[in-house]
């Protein structure tokens, strides 16, 4: 199926991704119901793309929304069904998708997942009171182009990838209990310094002095955000800030 754009407003991606959606999700959207939507709207969002925080999955999120079929409708009963929907869709933007980021928005609520099981968590599930940025890097990127990138590393890197899922899974909990913030900065702290040694290529050049300065000073601890390779990054201070050498930040928690 072939679409076309409105009044020369919809970017050519987008036709491209309504045509992968009929030819690979006929079952999950009503495609008469996506073509005359699509042919009617154009998408705004305030969310740049390339950019690590989740555009392709609100897109996702929004277009499941809008053409999901009448069985999708029940789908909050199993979450991890609508996931596996909800990932199937995203592919198209990064090759394989966990259809972790457009369910988050598709529920509008955190999401934990653990040992195998999902629950949506209160908006302010947050317990520590940390400073959090994220810091523009200035360069989109392609996410599914960074995600084939760390593929093809995976193997080189196994071992200190694995540490990093280990590490990810410690300072989420931490996150949303009562811990020490103190010893929460600490694993930070090793996260950054694993992400710097495994995952270069995902940093880009210009930042990597900035990464190393922080793990030297402790001032504050810097890490990939979404595919890395641009986009914005993550900040983690114990302290108030507004920059890091010229790129500013952009306050997230506090």
């Amino acid at each position: 199926m072939s679409w076309v754009d409105k009044k020369d407003d919809h970017p050519s991606w987008l036709s491209e991704y309504c045509s992968y959606l009929s030819d690979h999700c006929p079952d999950l959207l009503d495609i008469t119901v996506l073509k005359k939507w699509i042919m009617a709207n154009t998408i705004e969002a305030n969310i740049p793309i390339g950019y690590g925080l989740g555009s392709s999955g609100a897109l996702t999120a929004a277009i499941y929304d809008i053409a999901k079929t009448s069985e999708g409708k029940g789908d909050m009963s199993n979450l991890s069904e609508l996931q596996h929907k909800l990932g199937l869709m995203e592919s198209f933007f990064h090759g394989k998708s966990s259809g972790f980021d457009p369910l988050i928005s598709y529920l509008r609520s955190p999401i934990l997942r653990k040992d195998d099981e999902l629950h949506v968590l209160d908006a302010k599930a947050v317990k520590l009171p940390l400073h959090c940025y994220l810091l523009d890097s200035g360069a989109a990127r392609s996410g599914k182009d960074m995600i084939a990138k760390f593929l093809e590393n995976y193997e080189t890197n196994k071992i200190q990838i694995d540490q990093l899922s280990t590490l990810n899974s410690k300072v989420i909990d931490m996150l949303i209990s009562t811990s020490s913030l103190s010893d929460f900065y600490i694993n930070i702290k090793t996260i950054s310094a694993l992400q710097h040694k495994a995952m270069p290529y995902m940093i880009i050049d210009d930042l990597k002095h900035y990464w190393q300065e922080g793990l030297k000073s402790d001032d504050y601890y810097l890490k990939i955000c979404g595919a890395g390779g641009g986009g914005y990054y993550l900040v983690f201070s114990m302290k108030e800030l507004s920059t890091i050498g010229s790129y500013k930040l952009q306050k997230v928690v506090n």
